[in-house]
């Protein structure tokens, strides 16, 4: 047997001859593909039409700013081309089809030797060969069934030459070297993981998955999930025999390690009994397919000679599914086309219809002919090579909806924002956000733009496939708990208005980062149908022991990566005592009552700092000197900035050039500045700048600075919605300002941060502008005010212990937004309370003082007068401190 981690292993040197095979295979295709012919062309509009349902705009996946590198990529297939002649959808479209291929000859590889069928391949016989593992008739010669039809990558076959089919026989003799294995039980030892997804990673560049928003659930992380909906269930319902969809399965991890799961559980299970008890969907053709082939690893020891099997995956869309009209016609909505097949003739017998469909789509078919004739009209007009690969979509359309619900449901929905699905996908979905009752409260609009896709799928996953009472196990994003804005309508917890799901349990795995190169936050979802979701829910926090590795390994084995992270029992409910829908906290068990004190509501508001919209590299400076005219000479700053803009050097007026402060400049009541903004907005003019003629007036060389830089500032993106209008009569606006950017006092804390640190700033004396006010950027958060003593105050109370934990039950774990204050029970600030101005003369005093021991005990002292405020006593005051300091 060949030895796929070897194969994977030399697919990823550079230098094998294998690699050198593959890369030169996806070079012909793209080749023929500058100079395709009719049939060539027919199935890329196809496969095009099904990319942009999956996958949304293409020009917007495989641009510049999706860090797509066209020249490296065409010269890591020797492609002799240009940055701009590449054509990276052709490219992908290249790569897509030698992976379909090269998995294809791999599941031949796998199952010749068992079935006895290997055949001796020669350029004489080669195109027959790629025609029958292509086609997928060679696998049902031999009894695996629905494994591969007639599909858009199999466009070579009718386009290729002698060059090509030469190089997909050496491809074919090279794997020959890799038959290593001898025995079933050290084939299943060295592939306990997902080596098929691993080839997948290596194909497909990482540049363009990446592009895609590919990122594949990490082996033990699907085991972990699997093993927890396992025990969950089993305590709940004593039914031993179990069926398992993973609706969303992509490369199939989730059903090979489910299928691995119930091996290890009963040795004497047999193919019959997996193959009705695990089972997936996926909307992606490649996905079902790798799919397919790793259920094949996981189960070939099961395989003889004689068995047939037939594999229980298909392609399929969980949210546009079949639809039933007038009891006697299937409505099925392809990207292609939609398709209304009528029942009556087939007696509403699902099976009667696929069988009629797969004879008909067979070369010499042989149907009835009232059959036939209604076939005939519904595929009228259609090139009989079409016809066969909408037949085989359509059949697997079919055969999911007619599946049966399940007792367990596991996965990883993909996690994309509503406003970034394809525009196709979203009117064809948008009923289900109001039928399920999913959309936000505060206007339906509004909340379509914030929710996930990953909510909508849930949703209807559980409605669709879920039995009542069974369990739903998903990897989703943290936001969905933690989010202010995001997953208001997914914590309602009720599909529709007909019946409740129970949040039985969710892993927050967002300090350990499981998926490599993705900064998103991760957890896990445990939810039972039928059952309201009781608060406070059991809340896992993974932490890592050590810091030393900046992420957990994708391909370790579960235990080795619990032996890694410390995973710590809390309790989780709504912030908000009376709205279910807020976002959750997340404590220890013996805290609930304190923290309730500290939640609450305040009248303070929070803001962004000063957005350039796009243009640091315009309006962030360096001030190089002061003139004897007293303006300033400016250098602006590009060497950090992500859209570039020419480098100059300009004489301005100083009036309207501020100390920029950014989030790294801030610490524990300390705030510095190293560089300069221009912001040509005064606090009269607020988010409207200076007009034009007026800045000709009074600043005519920031004028001509700005000016310079005109196309670059219309071109800018961060302007949205009505802001645009702005743009386009002041081309030198920034935003986020208003009367309260110039506010005298400010506090601040960092956006992009894993813990609540404030500030108080105000002026500065500047040895170039002489006493001027500091200025935030966006990624600084602030509250304005006018009054010092008001401003140390609260800076006092958000630096508190009872406040910093409180934040940290409900903040994201990388960011803190100005929502993080709106939770907060904070007292305006009273002149004649005397724990106020002492708060606020403590907290004064913190900023002059160097030493953070110093620091250190003014925050005690001002921790005693929170306490007393919020009635905390010095039990949970060392509760709360223990949590800080883990």
């Amino acid at each position: 047997m060949i030895n796929l981690n070897n194969i994977r292993e030399q697919l990823q040197n550079e230098n094998s001859n294998l690699s050198d095979l593959s890369k030169g295979l996806v070079r012909d295709f793209y080749l023929r593909l500058t100079n395709p012919n009719q049939l060539t062309k027919i199935s890329m509009e196809n496969w095009e039409k099904e990319f942009i349902f999956i996958y949304g705009d293409i020009d917007n996946n495989f641009s510049s700013n999706k860090k797509i590198k066209p020249t490296e990529l065409a010269q890591t297939y020797s492609i002799d081309v240009s940055e701009n002649e590449l054509d990276v959808f052709s490219l992908f479209y290249s790569i897509q089809t030698y992976f379909s291929l090269f998995i294809r000859i791999l599941s031949y590889k796998l199952l010749s030797d068992i079935k006895e069928t290997d055949e001796k391949v020669t350029n004489e016989n080669i195109h027959v060969f790629m025609d029958s593992i292509l086609s997928g008739s060679y696998f049902e010669r031999i009894g695996i069934k629905n494994y591969c039809y007639d599909d858009w990558f199999c466009w070579f076959l009718e386009d290729s030459d002698e060059n090509m089919e030469h190089n997909v026989l050496e491809l074919l003799r090279e794997l020959d070297n890799y038959n290593t294995i001898s025995e079933f039980k050290e084939f299943s030892i060295a592939h306990n993981n997902d080596n098929i997804k691993q080839m997948y990673e290596i194909i497909i560049p990482g540049q363009l998955r990446h592009a895609l928003g590919e990122y594949y659930t990490p082996d033990w992380l699907a085991t972990y999930t699997i093993n927890n909906a396992v025990n969950i269930d089993k305590e709940i319902n004593n039914n031993n025999r179990k069926t398992f969809l993973d609706p969303t399965c992509g490369s199939g991890t989730f059903i090979f390690k489910t299928i691995q799961i119930l091996r290890s559980k009963n040795k004497n299970i047999t193919l019959s009994e997996i193959t009705s008890s695990v089972k997936g969907f996926d909307v992606n053709p490649i996905a079902v397919l790798t799919a397919k082939t790793n259920y094949i690893i996981s189960i070939i020891d099961l395989i003889n000679k004689d068995t047939v099997v037939y594999l229980p995956i298909y392609n399929y869309d969980v949210v546009n599914t079949p639809m039933l009209i007038d009891g006697n016609t299937l409505r099925i909505d392809l990207p292609q086309n939609i398709y209304d097949i009528s029942l009556d003739l087939f007696e509403g017998n699902f099976d009667i219809l696929t069988a009629s469909m797969l004879e008909y789509a067979s070369k010499d078919h042989n149907l009835e002919s009232d059959y036939s004739k209604i076939l005939n009209k519904l595929f009228s007009g259609t090139d009989e090579k079409i016809k066969s690969i909408i037949i085989y979509a359509l059949v697997n359309r079919i055969e999911a909806y007619k599946q049966k619900k399940f007792d367990i449901v596991i996965g990883n929905p993909p996690w994309v924002n509503w406003e970034y699905l394809p525009k196709e996908y979203r009117e064809k979905s948008q009923h289900l956000w109001i039928e399920y009752g999913i959309f936000g409260m505060k206007g339906r609009d509004l909340s379509f733009s914030k929710e996930d896709i990953s909510v909508l799928i849930t949703y209807a996953v559980i409605d669709k496939f879920l039995k009542d009472n069974g369990h739903l196990a998903f990897v989703i994003g943290q936001g969905l708990f933690k989010s202010a804005k995001n997953g208001i309508g997914f914590r309602r917890f009720e599909v529709g208005y007909e019946y409740y799901i129970g949040v039985k349990r969710v892993d927050d795995l967002s300090f350990v980062k499981p998926f490599e190169n993705a900064i998103n936050n991760t957890a896990v979802v445990f939810i039972q149908k039928n059952h309201k979701t009781v608060y406070p829910v059991p809340y896992y926090i993974w932490k890592k022991k050590s810091t030393k590795n900046s992420g957990l390994k994708t391909y370790a084995d579960l235990d080795d990566i619990l032996d890694k992270v410390n995973i710590k029992e809390l309790i989780a409910f709504p912030s908000e005592e009376n709205n279910e829908l807020s976002s959750w906290i997340s404590i220890p068990t013996n805290t609930e009552e304190t923290i309730k004190n500290v939640l609450g509501s305040n009248d303070y508001r929070a803001r962004t700092g000063v957005f350039t919209g796009g243009a640091n590299a315009v309006y962030w400076l360096e001030v190089e000197d002061l003139l004897e005219n007293g303006n300033v000479k400016v250098t602006n700053l590009i060497e950090r900035a992500k859209r570039k803009v020419k480098k100059v050097h300009a004489e301005v007026e100083r009036d309207l050039i501020y100390p920029i402060v950014k989030g790294s400049d801030i610490s524990r009541w300390k705030v510095k500045s190293s560089s300069y903004l221009l912001c040509p907005h005064t606090s009269e003019t607020k988010m409207i700048p200076i007009k034009e003629e007026i800045m000709e007036e009074k600043y005519p060389l920031t004028l001509n600075y700005l000016t310079q830089f005109k196309e670059d500032l219309d071109a800018r993106k961060g302007f949205a919605g009505w802001e645009k209008e702005i743009q386009k009569e002041n081309f030198h606006a920034i935003l986020r300002v208003g009367e309260y950017t110039f506010s005298k006092y400010k506090v601040v804390w960092r956006y992009i941060a894993s813990e609540f640190i404030t500030a108080v700033m105000s002026t500065t004396d500047d040895e170039y502008l002489n006493e001027k006010q500091l200025m935030p950027n966006e990624k600084v958060m602030y509250i304005s005010t006018e009054n010092e003593k008001e401003a140390y105050y609260l800076c006092g109370m958000l630096s508190s212990h009872p406040i910093a934990f409180s934040v940290k039950s409900y903040m994201n774990p990388t960011s803190i937004s100005t929502h993080v204050l709106e939770k907060l029970n904070i007292m305006s600030y009273d002149a004649n309370d005397a724990r106020h101005n002492t708060i606020a003369s403590l907290c004064k005093e913190g900023h002059f003082v160097e030493k953070d021991s110093e620091k250190e005990k003014i925050l005690m002292q001002i921790n005693n007068i929170v306490a007393d405020i919020y009635e905390i006593d010095e039990a949970q005051m060392q509760i709360i401190e223990d949590e800080l300091s883990s």
